[in-house]
């Protein structure tokens, strides 16, 4: 009984280690070309700020995040992005209107991104200033939407730690 029970066992294991199959991934296609995306004219939709030490100590969401679209003109925020001819980026224009500058007192320029197959930072140069803005999510510009965050850093007992966040959401007008 003992060696009948073996050889069963034996059996299985030996059909089960057969039936197994690397699994085949189906293909992913052409990488999407980030930069492509951002092309063309973005206007702000909302902008959030965030109370990065509330945060830090755990508060709830309505006592570390607040949305003040409303108390600033911010949806005037109109910036321009172009590529080059061989789809790089090239120049912008920011069209604050009567909202804040986000990129300060620079208004045309040339822009950038700290590494164009998975960007994660847009840089602006313009009149010998330069301002950078993180990348919220490369997903926003699959449904032509850009989150750009800013924050705001102060020193903490010789720790350099971010107080507040500003996450300016966009969409593309064309």
């Amino acid at each position: 009984m003992y060696n009948s029970m073996m050889v069963a066992l034996a059996a299985l294991l030996f059909v089960s280690i057969a039936a197994c199959q690397p699994d085949e991934f189906p293909e992913i296609g052409e990488p999407v070309d980030r930069i492509a995306q951002m092309e063309g004219t973005w206007v702000i939709t909302a902008v959030n700020q965030i109370d990065d030490d509330a945060t830090r100590k755990g508060f709830p969401a309505f006592a570390t995040q607040q949305d003040i679209t409303q108390s600033f003109p911010f949806t005037q925020f109109r910036v321009r992005l172009e590529l080059n001819g061989s789809g790089n980026p090239a120049g912008f224009a920011v069209l604050p209107g009567d909202s804040p500058n986000l990129l300060g007192n620079i208004t045309s320029g040339t822009w950038s991104v700290d590494n164009p197959d998975f960007p994660s930072r847009i840089i602006f140069r313009g009149g010998g200033t330069t301002a950078t803005l993180d990348l919220a999510s490369l997903r926003d510009l699959d449904n032509n939407g850009l989150t750009l965050r800013t924050r705001r850093f102060e020193l903490r007992q010789g720790v350099l730690q971010p107080f507040v966040t500003y996450n300016y959401t966009f969409t593309k007008a064309n």
